[in-house]
């Protein structure tokens, strides 16, 4: 995992919490509505990805040392195919990675921010 989805990850699980927090403090009768808000952050951060990641991604980031001494055995037989062929896969399973966890993402920001409210009252305003 690189550290964008750990900043990612922590960015979002920050905007579940303030915003939890923002619900008891600043609303008189908290109705979840500002919890589910941070699902509409988690949703624009997920979308944030396709325009930070793919742009940046960096060949320490894909590349194993394996593949990368496979890569150099290649481009020294004179191979030059084979030698793109293993760079493109990986980079292409990385994009594959990315684009999952991109989904999981935009599925849970959705989910809070369409249904936040039930949940947030379910749990604590019921008691």
């Amino acid at each position: 995992m690189t550290k964008k989805y750990v900043w990612l990850t922590i960015a979002s699980i920050v905007s579940l919490v303030l915003c939890g927090i923002g619900e008891f403090y600043f609303l008189t009768s908290p109705d979840g509505s500002v919890f589910a808000r941070s699902g509409a952050l988690i949703v624009i951060l997920g979308t944030l990805i396709n325009f930070v990641d793919f742009g940046t991604i960096d060949t320490t980031e894909y590349l194993s040392v394996k593949n990368y001494n496979d890569i150099q055995t290649n481009i020294n037989s004179g191979n030059g195919m084979a030698a793109f062929i293993i760079h493109w896969m990986s980079e292409q399973k990385l994009r594959d990675r990315i684009i999952k966890f991109q989904g999981y993402v935009l599925i849970i920001g959705t989910l809070i921010w369409g249904f936040g409210d039930i949940l947030f009252c379910s749990v604590w305003c019921g008691l």
